[in-house]
């Protein structure tokens, strides 16, 4: 074979390989995004129902909700996902992020609404659309990585 039809090749192959890995981002992000709204509808629907049903304080029915969606969140991103094995280490990890993003959504929206004077309705929609990208990618890079070094190794 020649050099050039070589070269032609291994450059078909990495575009093959280039767009196969695309393609799995892509229908993780699509999985990803269908599990965070599953967990945004149980957080909505236990604090709602905690508060209307139970008469629990509005803001300690808020937390229930939460928690119980980042548990939702944890199982469904590490079954469907991104595929791997419940893990002491990846849920700490996990919560790690949940926490941070959402420190960070809050410090956005409050510098775009209060320090930009811009809308709340843009500032929102900001934090909206921004954040899932920040969580997706620290989910994938960080949170659950693999392979997962054993407990203790990190």
């Amino acid at each position: 074979m020649s050099k050039r039809l070589i070269q032609r090749t291994s450059v078909l192959v990495m575009q093959q390989i280039t767009k196969m890995i695309n393609l799995m981002i892509l229908r993780q992000f699509v999985i990803f995004c269908v599990v965070g709204i599953s967990a945004t509808l149980t957080h909505y629907l236990v604090a709602i129902f905690f508060h209307e049903s139970l008469a629990v304080n509005l803001y300690i029915c808020n937390l229930f909700g939460y928690v119980t969606a980042v548990f939702v969140s944890y199982i469904g991103h590490s079954r469907f996902t991104f595929q791997v094995e419940f893990s002491k280490q990846i849920f700490r990890r996990f919560v790690v992020v949940s926490i941070l993003t959402f420190l960070a959504s809050e410090a956005i929206l409050a510098i775009l609404e209060n320090t930009l004077l811009l809308g709340h309705r843009f500032s929102l929609a900001v934090v909206v659309l921004t954040i899932p990208l920040i969580t997706f990618s620290l989910n994938k890079i960080w949170v659950f990585r693999y392979p997962v070094p054993k407990e203790g190794n990190e």
